[in-house]
């Protein structure tokens, strides 16, 4: 969708399912263990009501993930018991993601190349500064929302996204939101469920230079 920001405020105030779902939602993590809902399109509400469905859907994201019934699940329907729960809001359009771990035999995700340039240059700068990316870099849901938005707006515009300055133009105006699923220790104190999770310390360097900015 395009054009997210300028609704009248009428209709579901949660977003309207988009039907087919887009292809490209999902895309970055392909067989990885993840959780996901559908993409929504919120073009119709005003910019307050946009953002607060941003975060409904973050929490029903985490949520749901958690309260998935053990055993085997469609792909991108996994119970998870610690992870993050991201959405994202950009051109009227909200998805919602979480992180992702190695599964199938695909360990990364299967990140846009332009995004993956960022987030591999991160990882030297923080290696450079002597701390430790840590093991979840590049499979945070903040990565996997913005790769699969990538994809997605190369195919519906026919353009070729490939530097910072590319994905900045193609983001602009995005919002990530994200929270805790499940109770874990974290760098700023115990998390539980449901707790407002700012950026990792990847993802707090990866989103300022795509241009994408952390709502709180």
């Amino acid at each position: 969708m395009r054009g997210g920001g300028g609704g009248d405020g009428g209709g579901d105030p949660n977003g309207k399912p988009i039907s087919p779902q887009p292809g490209w939602h999902g895309k970055s993590a392909g067989k990885m263990k993840h959780h996901r809902r559908d993409a929504l399109d919120v073009s119709h509400l005003s910019p307050e009501q946009q953002r607060d469905a941003l975060r409904r859907e973050t929490r029903g994201l985490a949520d749901d993930a958690q309260k998935q019934a053990p055993g085997h699940h469609p792909t991108g329907k996994d119970r998870l018991v610690k992870s993050c729960a991201g959405a994202l809001l950009h051109e009227g359009t909200l998805t919602s993601h979480s992180s992702s771990t190695k599964r199938h035999g695909q360990v990364l995700l299967d990140t846009h190349p332009a995004l993956k340039n960022v987030v591999d240059q991160v990882e030297r700068d923080i290696r450079a500064d002597n701390e430790n990316p840590g093991a979840g870099h590049g499979k945070c849901a903040e990565v996997a929302l913005i790769s699969d938005r990538l994809h997605g707006i190369e195919t519906r515009d026919n353009i070729k996204i490939s530097t910072p300055d590319d994905i900045r133009r193609a983001m602009s105006g995005a919002l990530v939101y994200s929270l805790q699923i499940g109770e874990q220790d974290s760098p700023t104190g115990l998390k539980k469920h449901g707790d407002y999770k700012e950026p990792c310390r990847s993802c707090s360097r990866i989103l300022p230079l795509v241009g994408v900015t952390a709502h709180t």
